[in-house]
């Protein structure tokens, strides 16, 4: 019998650690030099998360968010014991230590944080608690006012979710765009994005709550994770300076050897890019799967879309830099300003017309085939 929990099947709860223990076990005693062993145990790993992430449900998206995790678990697994394979280090020499190790290499909700934002070495563990328990309860709030639809102009109805709404640009060429349809698609971009940040907000700092409060780790070890929004004002910016890195080394680590065989390393870097953002399409479409008419690999597409925006994002800007320095043109603060709200609609726009075009579809989808 399926008993839910803050939107999360608790039956499931076995499935879903069984493949945390196989990884933290073979972490902590499988040699590096047991290379065929560790890769059967990563395959193992790889296949008892898969193996959870379909036996969930796919009604919340605290689901959701678990599957992404569990996703993101395989990758890792398969980073540590294949590619970087890492063994304990020589001072964990009893079991205990060595499972420890193994623990905190596979369950690291510190990885990927923004170390450009560590709080203030004068800030008291107590002052840490209180603004950590504030910001887990404002994301929560903020999220679910969000889920509510409070941005949306009150009722949807099956006419908003037409073909022709799905590009903004194809309804600003045809001057067909009105005002409810940018409102509704302002909405969706805001909840898509924003939404899911809240929520890994959220779960990242009752974890800091958990780690600082409970088991005693230093507060300086648990920074916020994400960066600054206003420094996000390209693409390739939204990624590196405020969206969280949390898989993002397991991403490059594995487009790194597959594009390892690319000779010229200008191509390789490219490569590596566009490569990190299709492995993290694959996790959130096998994050995302559900059974029946209205399966989609939508999520895989989009990625692709954005490794590929943002390594033409970046030629342009050094095309632009060394035009720049050739014409002898000093930069000044009224230009960089000028370019920086450019960037700001750029990406606002970027997001509006990518990011929410799939929600498009499968509300088409779920109305037609579930009655939604």
């Amino acid at each position: 019998m399926a008993i839910m929990v803050a939107g999360v099947d608790t039956s499931l709860l076995l499935p879903a650690l069984l493949p945390h223990e196989l990884a933290i076990v073979s972490l902590a005693f499988v040699p590096p030099t047991s290379r065929a062993l560790r890769l059967v145990l990563t395959l193992a790993t790889v296949t008892l998360c898969l193996r959870a992430i379909f036996l969930r449900s796919r009604d919340t998206s605290t689901s959701g968010n678990l599957a992404e995790y569990l996703s993101a678990v395989a990758l890792h697994t398969s980073c540590y014991l294949l590619i970087l394979n890492i063994s304990p280090p020589p001072t964990a020499k009893t079991a205990r230590a060595k499972l420890q190790w193994g623990l905190n290499a596979i369950f690291s909700p510190r990885m990927g944080v923004h170390i450009d934002r560590l709080d203030s070495p004068t800030m008291t563990k107590r002052h840490f608690l209180i603004r950590r328990a504030m910001m887990a309860c404002f994301s929560w709030v903020a999220y679910s006012r969000l889920s509510s639809g409070i941005l949306l102009p009150g009722t949807i109805y099956v006419e908003d979710w037409h073909p022709s709404h799905d590009s903004l640009i194809t309804q600003l060429r045809s001057g067909t765009l009105a005002l409810r349809a940018l409102h509704i698609r302002l909405a969706l971009t805001i909840f898509v994005h924003f939404g899911a940040a809240l929520v890994l907000n959220c779960a990242h700092s009752v974890c800091a709550l958990t780690a600082v409060g409970i088991f005693g780790s230093p507060h300086s070890a648990w920074p916020p994770l994400f960066g600054r929004l206003s420094e996000a004002y390209t693409m390739q910016r939204w990624y590196s300076h405020f969206w969280h890195k949390l898989s993002r080394k397991a991403f490059t680590l594995h487009a790194g050897l597959l594009s390892a065989w690319v000779p010229i390393p200008a191509v390789r870097r490219a490569m590596v890019v566009l490569l990190s953002f299709a492995i993290s399409g694959v996790m959130h479409t096998v994050a995302a799967w559900k059974p029946g008419p209205c399966q989609s690999v939508a999520p895989f597409w989009t990625f692709c879309c954005s490794g590929v925006v943002v390594s033409l994002e970046q030629a342009v800007i050094v095309m632009y830099e060394r035009l720049h320095s050739s014409l002898g043109l000093r930069w000044t603060r009224q230009e960089g300003s000028f370019w920086r709200v450019v960037g700001y609609c750029w990406v606002a726009f970027y997001w509006a017309e990518v990011g929410t075009r799939p929600t498009y579809a499968a509300a088409r989808c779920h109305i037609k085939h579930e009655g939604g």
